[in-house]
């Protein structure tokens, strides 16, 4: 029952973070607008976060646990298939127009996505012999094509920016 409730008030929160920056930029937003938007007491506000940026960091912590678990569940796990997750989880996440109204927070996301990214293209590319140069470039290339497309609107769907992504990477591999 503790871990549900405490779940639920971690949700209010995030929820309430993100109904304010669609009215308020990042900088206009206190803890305390945060609480009364959540309906929880800021006790409880400051329980479960001691910042904005980390109600954020703990929300994309989230939606990247999301992103692994239907990677894990896939048969064939290759590069083009965690890409293309990713890029749909993205672009199917509603919060994310609150997230390219502020930069600080374009800055977070692309530093999340960039050292969460190594993380797996390190294992994916372990089973071949790349060299470690290539895997930095690679994951640098995808970060910086992800942040023009999150920064664009999102003007292409997640298959056509996936489709961009690989043939780099192929070019480069």
């Amino acid at each position: 029952m503790r871990v549900k409730q405490i779940n639920e008030s971690r949700k209010l929160i995030v929820d309430g973070f993100y109904s304010l920056l669609r009215k308020k930029n990042y900088t206009e937003v206190s803890m305390s607008d945060i609480a009364q938007e959540a309906m929880v007491s800021r006790m409880t506000l400051y329980r479960h976060f001691d910042s904005k940026e980390n109600i954020f960091r703990y929300d994309i912590s989230i939606a990247f646990k999301s992103i692994v678990d239907e990677f894990n569940k896939m048969s064939n796990k290759d590069l083009r298939s965690l890409i293309y997750i990713r890029n749909v989880m993205m672009h199917q996440n509603k919060k994310i127009k609150s997230i390219l109204q502020n930069e600080y927070l374009q800055d977070i996301l692309s530093e999340f996505l960039k050292n969460n990214n190594r993380v797996f293209i390190e294992e994916l590319f372990e089973l071949k012999e790349i060299d470690k140069y290539q895997v930095m470039f690679v994951n640098g290339g995808i970060s910086q094509i992800t942040n023009n497309w999150i920064m664009n609107n999102m003007d292409k769907t997640p298959e056509e920016i996936t489709n961009i992504i690989m043939d780099i990477v192929e070019m480069v591999l």
